[in-house]
């Protein structure tokens, strides 16, 4: 046998026992049986989507399915898999449960059935045992858990993505406090979540699905911000350093305090706040008036793009369909006045309802002292009564007084404060007894200099006054966002989507289409990404409570003074 024979040999053998080798090890490494199990879950239902809808299925082009059918089998599939998706980021926890709460508050671009599903995550994200947190603690303290704390709550108060917090006594001073505890494997999770959530949108790239471009640029920049929610010494600082926000606004918001000796890398202690999530909260008040919050922002705009496109096809049948499927009062508001409006006079029909009722309940209340009703109706008269009581001191108005809170706080944040809070999602917001607002998770910051400020605030101010498509884009352009043709309208049209109010075309596919045909994002500073997301998420949560907020409305009173203060400064140095 010839040399060179052996050594072909040799080498397919070394390769195959190296081989065999790298797999036992990755089959072992948590990292990669992490991987293996997103994707025997998350595969099919990948796939059933892709073979269903996809411009690139074989069954779509040969089956002529035209983009209406597909839309429609689309709504089937969000249906079905809704729940299935809930399941799996509940059960595989870690980076799944960031994405699921950003997801739970994006009516813009997430379907309501998803939405209504993931909304869970806000609150309720189940924790691990404390007899896995409680080594964590100590190893972290170098002591037993009762040398520091006079009293700990085993049961967590709150989960997350890569940690839990846990109530607890501080032993020497009495203080009331919260203990967020980061689990020992978040570090390889986040990275092995990082690598099937890329994955999972090269598949969705491939499919038609996202643009490659933005949607790598929108992972790259996801993926660096919640890495930097590993860093708990830097929450720590970024708690410290928003106190001054905290002080000015001390009659509206509560920001907790931390507590540093007993603070490490994996560990944070602060002040407790008491309190319900502030969208659960601002849920059970405006349905107690009446509100049908389940038909949402979504429903609304929907009907409102439904009766648009039966006149924009002339189809007689298309509006006699859009006619039958919704009330006719309701197309009316829709149509005239729009959706910001439209929500308005929807929740104000609710509010007359619930008036109604409660008059009603007056009438059987009487009627049941009377002896001429049962109990079971002067029950309900009472539980009637009860509610209208409860909300009369809250409801609706005081719901868009937490959300101006909200919009005034993270706008000060935003162009005055040290740094800004870059995910205020409904998780992160409390409603406190007293009707405050408690600001928790300071993992995801950004600071940004005088001069992105300024930048920012000439966004904001340019589409608060409704300039011209070139005086918007220039803006960004100026900040260094860079797109492929250079358009201006494409760059207003995305601007006042961000920052301005939410109008019913925002929602079709059409819309979005027609922009990425004309023009694609390709440099997108991480800076201006954070404040985008800070209006995104916010707006989601006000859409969620049926209001239809203009972001840049909300920001220009503190944009206009930095540019107001930069101008004076001018102006001064040249005398």
């Amino acid at each position: 046998m010839s040399v060179g024979i052996l050594l072909r040999r040799g080498f397919v053998a070394s390769s195959v026992l190296g081989g065999v080798g790298v797999g036992a090890y990755a089959y072992k490494e948590p990292g990669f049986q992490r991987e293996v199990a997103f994707w025997g879950r998350a595969a099919p239902i990948v796939a059933h989507y892709f073979f269903a809808v996809s411009s690139f299925s074989p069954f779509v082009y040969f089956t002529n399915r035209t983009p209406k059918e597909r839309t429609t089998k689309i709504n089937e599939l969000n249906a079905k898999y809704a729940s299935s998706v809930l399941d799996i980021i509940l059960d595989l926890k870690g980076l799944y449960i960031k994405l699921g709460q950003v997801c739970s508050v994006q009516a813009e671009f997430v379907p309501k059935e998803f939405r209504k599903e993931l909304r869970v995550l806000q609150s309720e994200v189940p924790g691990r045992p404390f007899e896995e947190i409680g080594p964590v603690i100590e190893a972290e303290l170098g002591g037993e858990i009762s040398d520091y704390y006079s009293w700990f709550d085993p049961e967590p108060c709150g989960a997350a993505s890569i940690g839990q917090a846990h109530r607890a006594c501080v032993k020497d001073t009495g203080e009331d406090v919260v203990v967020k505890v980061q689990y020992p494997e978040a570090p390889w999770m986040v990275t092995a979540d990082l690598r099937c959530i890329g994955d999972l949108i090269k598949i969705g790239v491939f499919a038609g699905a996202f643009d490659g471009d933005s949607a790598m640029l929108q992972f790259h920049e996801f993926s660096r911000q919640f890495s930097s929610e590993l860093d708990y010494e830097q929450e720590r600082r970024n708690l410290e350093d928003v106190q001054e926000c905290a002080e000015r606004f001390k009659d509206k918001v509560v920001i907790p305090n931390v507590v540093p000796r007993l603070c490490t890398g994996k560990i944070i202690t602060m002040t407790y706040l008491p309190g319900g999530k502030l969208e659960q909260e601002a849920r059970r008040q405006l349905e107690v008036m009446g509100v049908d919050l389940e038909q949402g922002v979504q429903e609304l705009l929907q009907m409102h793009l439904e009766a648009q496109e039966a006149v924009f096809t002339e189809s007689q049948e298309s509006m006699e369909a859009v006619k039958n499927k919704v009330p006719q009062s309701m197309k009316v508001v829709s149509w005239v006045v729009g959706p910001g409006i439209g929500l308005a006079i929807v929740s104000t029909a609710g509010r007359l309802v619930a008036a109604t009722r409660t008059c009603f309940a007056s009438v059987i209340q009487w009627a049941a002292y009377c002896g001429l009703a049962s109990e079971s109706w002067r029950d309900w008269a009472v539980r009637q009564h009860r509610a209208a009581y409860n909300a009369a001191g809250t409801g609706e108005s005081q719901t868009e007084q937490w959300l101006d809170t909200l919009f005034e706080v993270h706008g000060y944040q935003i162009f005055c404060g040290k740094l800004f809070n870059a995910d205020p999602h409904p998780g992160n917001v409390l409603v406190l007894p007293d009707n405050r607002l408690g600001l928790i998770d300071y993992g995801q910051c950004q600071r940004l200099s005088h001069q992105r400020r300024k930048q920012v605030a000439q966004l904001i101010v340019a589409v608060v006054e409704e300039k011209s498509d070139v005086e918007i884009a220039e803006t960004f352009w100026e900040m260094g966002i860079r797109t492929r043709n250079h358009s201006p309208r494409f760059m207003a049209n995305f601007g006042r989507m961000l920052f301005g109010q939410l109008a019913s075309h925002h929602l079709t596919p059409e819309w979005h289409l027609d922009m990425l045909l004309e023009d694609q994002v390709t440099v997108f500073p991480s800076d201006i990404g954070m404040v985008c997301r800070v209006a995104g998420l916010l707006r989601g949560l006000a859409l969620a409570l049926q209001v239809n907020v203009n972001v840049s409305t909300k920001w220009a009173k503190y944009a206009k003074e930095i540019l107001d203060d930069d101008k004076s400064s001018v102006g001064f140095s040249l005398r």
